[in-house]
């Protein structure tokens, strides 16, 4: 509270007044309990595998989520390279295709050679 603050004063009216009633004492006791330490154990306190649970189950927890990971790397890296090899067989696919149409002398719709064509020779 600032030093000048009008309530000071009724503030501190009221804080001795629970004092003196014994109001702050019972507060003491239901709120504040004393435990007297124990004197007899003067060694240092030691870490046991309950204090450090937490750190272990961390640390198991992160290898589990890198495990995971990686499996999904390597579905996802199969799924990409089974994609590739189709696009590579299709692309084969064509370039054989385009490669026997190449062989053949274009003809219209009906089968017939397209005699106006200057590429086509026709040797009777």
């Amino acid at each position: 509270m600032r030093k000048d603050s009008p309530w000071k004063q009724n503030v501190s009216l009221a804080i001795l007044s629970s004092h003196e009633n014994g109001f702050m004492e019972d507060l003491d006791k239901t709120w504040v309990r004393y435990q007297e330490c124990d004197s007899r154990s003067n060694a240092p306190a030691t870490l046991t595998f309950e204090n450090m649970a937490g750190v272990f189950m961390l640390v198991a927890g992160g290898i589990a989520a890198g495990i995971f990971l990686i499996f999904i790397e390597i579905a996802y890296k199969r799924h990409k390279d089974a994609r590739r090899k189709q696009m590579q067989l299709a692309f084969a696919a064509v370039n054989v295709w385009r490669k026997n149409l190449q062989q053949f002398p274009p003809t219209d719709i009906t089968g017939q050679l397209n005699l106006s064509d200057p590429s086509v020779s026709t040797v009777v």
